[in-house]
């Protein structure tokens, strides 16, 4: 049979491989299974990633390969009648509040065409004859997988909420906490106010708020001390054609702010710069494209702006190839 956790990481991977490599506004909305506490969540359009010109050229080969050479992926693709690459279409990631700013609560929510009761009927099998890698949790109709890590790592928990629905989240209670969340309460008011700006045409897009938590942080680093009660929100987007195109918005709460904003993410470009010339293989490419970076001010909004050239790709490709 199949290796559970690697099965997750392949199919999971997919998405977001895709979204390391990542127009008139038709607003986003939010998903359905979205926490009511939300701070931040991630959009990846999987389906327009993988079918754009840039995808198709360089990533999509990739992932064929990398599934076609996982035999324990293609031993549960084939029990399940899975095909990740048509039938996957987006990817939504949430995080809320946990224990801590360093322990949030992630739920991963992948959109897709699931033939629910094969796939469940094959990872029920799985369970009963590797309990070692996989239990089954039930809550009751909803089945809740834990998928077990050998090596003493933390577990994955994943469920079907409905046929195009795959909950994955490392906190059991996150996934049952999903199932029950379906249009019964709405995000935080700010953070609705975000996705509803958010161009859902956009390969991904991001939206977060700068919570208490957070300024907390930043005012205990003498760094970034003078803009922790400045800052707001995060938004951002990535755009797939045939080159990729990234637009991040920080967002303060005056002109002043947004100026101290932007003296920090100078600083970081002129660090990254430094990064990345040590790299002797990519490095050069690399070096363009964070040279290429605009960091504007408008209002009380700092724009990081940046473009991967479909010649730097191809660039980056031939480097990886040899």
């Amino acid at each position: 049979m199949v290796r559970i956790r690697s099965v997750c990481k392949s199919v999971l991977g997919l998405a977001l491989a895709s979204a390391l490599f990542a127009t008139s506004l038709r607003a986003a909305e939010a998903d359905k299974y979205l926490p009511s506490d939300s701070e931040a969540v991630v959009f990846v359009n999987v389906r327009q990633i993988l079918d754009s010109p840039v995808s198709k050229k360089y990533l999509l080969e990739q992932i064929k390969d990398g599934l076609k050479k996982d035999a324990d992926s293609q031993k549960f693709l084939a029990a399940t009648g899975l095909d990740p690459l048509k039938d996957i279409g987006s990817l939504t990631l949430a995080v809320s509040p946990g224990e801590g700013p360093a322990n949030p609560k992630v739920l991963g929510l992948l959109h897709g065409h699931y033939d629910v009761s094969k796939m469940q009927t094959a990872l029920d099998a799985h369970a009963k004859d590797h309990a070692d890698e996989l239990k089954v949790h039930t809550e009751g109709a909803l089945h809740v997988y834990e998928g077990k890590n050998k090596n003493g790592g933390e577990p994955a928990f994943f469920a079907f909420l409905d046929k195009e629905t795959l909950a994955i989240s490392p906190a059991k209670d996150v996934v049952i906490g999903a199932s029950k969340a379906s249009g019964t309460k709405k995000v935080k008011k700010g953070l609705q106010e975000l996705i509803e700006k958010a161009d859902e045409k956009q390969s991904i897009w991001l939206a977060a708020l700068v919570t208490d938590e957070i300024k907390k942080a930043l005012a205990a680093n003498p760094q970034t001390a003078n803009i922790a009660n400045k800052l707001e929100s995060i938004t951002g987007n990535v755009a797939f054609t045939d080159a990729i195109q990234l637009d991040l918005n920080i967002n303060s709460s005056d002109a002043k702010g947004a100026t101290e904003v932007k003296k920090l993410v100078d600083g970081g470009k002129a660090i990254l710069m430094l990064l990345v010339s040590q790299n002797e293989e990519v490095g050069p490419i690399l070096g363009e494209v964070v040279e290429g970076l605009k960091i504007t001010t408008a209002k009380n909004a700092v724009t990081v702006s940046g473009k991967v050239s479909s010649e730097q790709i191809e660039k980056v490709a031939a480097k990886a190839k040899k």
